[in-house]
């Protein structure tokens, strides 16, 4: 079982349900397993958070380290973006990864070709400031996958906990870096500004807000207490799950930076 498990971790699904329901049948069928643990683990479902944590149990009752999960772990075809390129990551390993961190010193003049639109006088600013952070992004997950390759030749020890840090904040800035390109791609296609990054959010909301009449601000404005009332209720009340909670927060996060553009947008009118 131990080596199903294995094999199950080195390619975990894409879906979340899949991952919750493969790891929960391993979890169940596990020796020494917390049947109230597991009580609760049904009940918070496929969240991410909720996954991470089954995913770490899973660990533990069978034994298997960061290490071995690492160690041998099957390059998947997929295409990931390297300095503005698109490249299968099965080439990845292969990279000298001095020569991408040089390539992407080039990044923006990559990017401008490939987007045209960044040279653009009616370009909006923001798109600029994702360029930057798309190269910092890049930069900064070479770093840590150069190191995690490290790791899993032996060259450097590190502590299980250690190698789980390194290997979340490698996959968190792979992550970003798609984010980011994905935002110059919708851009291109759509000729609007996406804004799911935190840094063009409130650009997004801002457009949104300057479309709106003096009679819609004010419906918003006076729609807002009551709404962040029950929000704030919904946070003390412990039957709420805590994932439904991290969403309530979001939420409520989100309707206080609009009401805030909106006071300022109804002050300037006023």
């Amino acid at each position: 079982m131990k080596t199903e498990v294995l094999k199950f971790l080195r390619n975990l699904p894409k879906s979340n349900n899949e991952k919750f329901n493969k790891a929960f049948e391993f979890l169940r069928a596990a020796t020494g397993v917390n049947f109230n643990q597991m009580r609760m683990y049904n009940v918070y479902g496929a969240s991410d958070q909720n996954i991470k944590n089954i995913i770490y149990d899973l660990k533990k009752l069978y034994g298997i380290t960061d290490a071995e999960v690492l160690s041998k772990k099957e390059t998947a075809s997929k295409t990931v973006v390297i300095a503005g390129k698109k490249i299968e990551s099965a080439t990845v390993e292969n990279i000298d990864l001095g020569n991408v961190v040089s390539e992407a010193e080039q990044k923006k003049t990559d990017l401008h070709k490939e987007f045209p639109f960044l040279s653009s006088k009616e370009c909006p600013a923001e798109l600029h400031i994702v360029t930057g952070l798309l190269v910092a992004s890049w930069k900064r997950y070479n770093s840590l996958h150069a190191e995690l390759q490290k790791v899993t030749a032996g060259k450097i020890e590190l502590s299980e906990d250690e190698i789980l840090e390194l290997t979340t904040n490698t996959n968190s800035e792979f992550e970003n870096n798609g984010k980011l390109y994905k935002e110059l791609e919708y851009y291109r296609d759509n000729k609007t500004v996406l804004g799911e990054i935190s840094e063009l959010k409130e650009f997004r909301i801002k457009k949104e807000i300057e479309a709106m009449t003096t009679e819609e601000l004010v419906k918003y404005q006076k729609n807002s207490a009551p709404y962040l009332s029950k929000a704030n209720k919904d946070l003390a009340d412990e039957n709420i799950p805590e994932d439904k909670k991290v969403i309530i927060r979001e939420r409520i996060s989100d309707r206080e930076l609009r009401l805030a553009l909106v006071n300022k947008k109804l002050g300037m009118n006023g």
